[in-house]
């Protein structure tokens, strides 16, 4: 230990903290469970996102914005089949 009563106890508190998340990340199979599971300690209830969708990349204007547009007509596409 560093010999400073504080910077050991906030060591041990840092490290119980990870140990307990990393149980938490072990129990949880996918992707979409660690997600719902980061909202859900973070946000209120009506926020938390229902469904989630990886993308490989988001489709830009020609500004280099995201195009919201044809990001609709993607998610529209995939819940559709």
């Amino acid at each position: 230990m560093t010999g400073n009563a504080s910077e050991d106890k906030f060591i041990k508190s840092v490290t119980k903290r990870l140990k307990e998340l990393s149980r938490r990340v072990m129990k949880l199979d996918t992707k979409d469970e660690i997600l719902q599971a980061y909202c859900a300690e973070r946000l209120a209830v009506y926020k938390t996102p229902k469904a989630y969708i990886q993308l490989d990349t988001f489709p830009l204007n020609h500004v280099g914005k995201i195009n919201k547009k044809v990001l609709v007509k993607q998610f529209e596409q995939l819940i559709s089949t």
